[in-house]
């Protein structure tokens, strides 16, 4: 293992779909794997472009406290960003955002440690990207 650095995220359960939507659209525009369709725990159906622990079959969260997503997100390059692209050769798309890997987020609906909150755990793949993170 090398370096871990990621963010805890708090929320109302009932922001969660809204929260998944905005994450969704940080993805990059083509992928090589179906898309991953998620049940909410409270019945509300999404169709995200992850996997869950790298696998696309469907993921029922009625059933589990739990959501592991694998996801590959894109961002608008800064500094920070520009130096991290060109120490590992990612070149900028058109849109001028750079695929920076996986990253993986961890959903736990009743978050452990603050009750009646949702927790969305993120931490990066690399120690390369965990320094782009702190």
């Amino acid at each position: 293992m090398g370096l871990i650095h990621g963010y805890d995220i708090y929320l109302r359960p009932r922001n969660v779909a809204r929260a998944l939507v905005k994450l969704a659209e940080l993805a990059p525009p083509a992928r090589a794997v179906p898309p991953l369709e998620v049940t909410l725990p409270d019945g509300e159906r999404l169709v995200l472009p992850f996997t869950s622990q790298f696998m696309s079959e469907p993921v029922d969260c009625s059933t589990h406290s739990t959501l592991e997503l694998d996801t590959s997100l894109m961002f608008d390059v800064d500094d920070a960003l520009r130096e991290y692209a060109q120490r590992n050769g990612l070149e900028p798309q058109t849109d001028g955002r750079v695929q920076i890997g996986y990253i993986y987020a961890t959903i736990r609906f009743e978050s452990l440690l603050h009750c009646g909150y949702t927790s969305v755990e993120c931490w990066a793949a690399t120690s390369g990207m965990s320094r782009l993170f702190a």
